[in-house]
Parts: C-alpha cells; sequence; structure tokens
C-alpha cells in the first residue's frame, strides 16, 4: 500500500505544489493520523471513504471534495468495496499569495470555511478535467508552467467555495448514526475543545459509558491514534502556532497547553517535528 503522505520538502521540491492521483483496494486504510503544514484538497472520483478530520469522521462518496488547512488531524480510516481513486492536491501558504492579494485574505479563507463540499453529478467532468490539467503541466518544465499551475488551483477553489458558500451541497454532519462513532467523536471533540486541561483516559472511557480498555481499543480504530497520542498531537499543533506567533517562553507555552512538565513536552515535541520547541521557532520554513 502506497503511503498517504506527502512531506513539505516534497511540496517545496515542486514549486510549493504537488499533485497525486491514486487507486485504493477494498478496506484499505491510511496508517495513522497525522497533520502537516501545508494544505491539502482531495477529491474522491469514484468509491466511498470515511475520513476522520480534528474530532469528527465523515463519509465520503464520488464527487466528494475534502479541504484541509495546515496542522489539521486528519486519517481515512476506510474505503468501500469496489473501485476507490481520488485526486490529492497539496500545496502550501505561500502558493495562494496571489489570489489573496487579488480577492483578499478573508474572501480566501472562505473558500476553506466548509471540510466538505459535494460537487454535484453535471459539474463534476468540468472540475476533474482541471485536476487532469493540473496533472498534466505539473510534468511539464517550461516557463509557463507555475503560472498555469495557479490558475488552474484558483480556479477549482473558487469553483468549489461557491457552491459550499451557497451551503447547496455542503454535508457536514457526523458520518453516520453509529452509536460507538459517535462516543469517539464527542471524545475528541472534548479533547480539542480542553486540551489545556488534565484529562485522563479513565475520566474520557467514563464520559462515554465505556470502559477504558474498549475506550482505548475503539479510539485508535476511529482516530487511527492512541488516546495519548492523539492528546499530544491536538497539544503540540496548538503549541506549533503559539510558538511562532506568540513571545511567550517555551515553559508558558507548554502550560498553556497541558503539558505540566517541560521536559516532557520538549520530548513529546522532538518525536513529533524532529526538533526542539526552540529550533522550531527559528525556522523560517515552518507554519
Amino acid at each position: 500500500m502506497e503511503k498517504e503522505r506527502v512531506c513539505l520538502s516534497d511540496a517545496a521540491a515542486a514549486g510549493e505544489f504537488k499533485i497525486i492521483r491514486k487507486g485504493y483496494e477494498n478496506n484499505q486504510t491510511m496508517p495513522e493520523a497525522h497533520y502537516h503544514s501545508y494544505y491539502e484538497v482531495g477529491y474522491l472520483k469514484s468509491g466511498e471513504s470515511k475520513v476522520f478530520i480534528n474530532h469528527t469522521l465523515y463519509k465520503t462518496k464520488a464527487g466528494d471534495m475534502i479541504f484541509l488547512t495546515p496542522l489539521e488531524i486528519h486519517r481515512v480510516t476506510e474505503y468501500a468495496r469496489g473501485n476507490n481513486e481520488r485526486f490529492v492536491v497539496y500545496f502550501s501558504e505561500q502558493f495562494l499569495s496571489i489570489l489573496k492579494k487579488e480577492c483578499g485574505e478573508e474572501a480566501v479563507k472562505k473558500l476553506f470555511s466548509n471540510v466538505r463540499v459535494t460537487i454535484p453529478m453535471a459539474r463534476r467532468d468540468y472540475v476533474e478535467d482541471l485536476l487532469r490539467k493540473m496533472e498534466f503541466v505539473s510534468n511539464q518544465v517550461d516557463e509557463y508552467t507555475e503560472f498555469l499551475k495557479k490558475i488552474y488551483l484558483f480556479e477549482l477553489l473558487i469553483f468549489a467555495g461557491r457552491y459550499g458558500a451557497m451551503n447547496l451541497y455542503t454535508d457536514l454532519l457526523p458520518a453516520d448514526e453509529n452509536s460507538t462513532e459517535q462516543a469517539i467523536q464527542k471524545a475528541a471533540a472534548y479533547i480539542c475543545q480542553n486540551f489545556s486541561r488534565t484529562i485522563m483516559l479513565d475520566d474520557m472511557a467514563r464520559m462515554v459509558h465505556m470502559s477504558p480498555t474498549y475506550f482505548s481499543r475503539k479510539f485508535k480504530k476511529v482516530t487511527g491514534l492512541g488516546f495519548k497520542e492523539y492528546l499530544n498531537q491536538v497539544r503540540i499543533k496548538e503549541a506549533s502556532l503559539l510558538l511562532l506567533k506568540t513571545d511567550a517562553s517555551v515553559t508558558e507555552i507548554a502550560c498553556q497547553c497541558g503539558f505540566n512538565d517541560g521536559n516532557y513536552f520538549g520530548d513529546a515535541f522532538r518525536k513529533a517535528k524532529g526538533m526542539s520547541p526552540g529550533q522550531y521557532r527559528k525556522s523560517p520554513e515552518m507554519i
């Protein structure tokens, strides 16, 4: 199975932009939940899947587009039986600079306000044609390549964003009525909203009326991460933003994000980011 992951250096090497097309076998899943410092737009051309994003499980079908901004925790938890094919486009914040200059920061932000947008059947050929054009020009090397990639991407984002803004084809409801999945989503949402507090596995299991062992097993099945791993990822994601956007000390940020032990915070951060909090703060490539 091809690993569903592209590192920032890969995107940067392709001019801050990369597009891939992938086919998936029955019941194939992404090995683990993760987040990254670039944007991701996925389009499911055929098939069905379940996608866990931050704290919500979405059921997607052919024609659905998924929009991820930097640092959102996500994982494809399941592909349905049959043919599953999807396009994935990765691009950096810098790649949007022209669009922001022409339309404004708020207008661009609005394009990513919906996590999932369903493209109606009559317009899917248009979307898929844009994706194929991006795929084609990405394999060309001349003085027009970078500009064409931007034009096609901007057209795709604006087209899909307008459907989302009209709320005609957007569904932000949880994936289904499965009581176990609903309970895990409730637990994950609580963690995202209360990460600065002390959060214990036993307390979370009690909150959703499960035994700790059963809760732990189901939490990993739905989210792709163990309870402690997920809690740390949520906290480190917030710490990453605070390191770059505030002047607070590393110790203060650790406390704000729920780490009561500075040494443990440093170890967890290095494991997740491959560098210390201080090095991350000084790194110009980070978001």
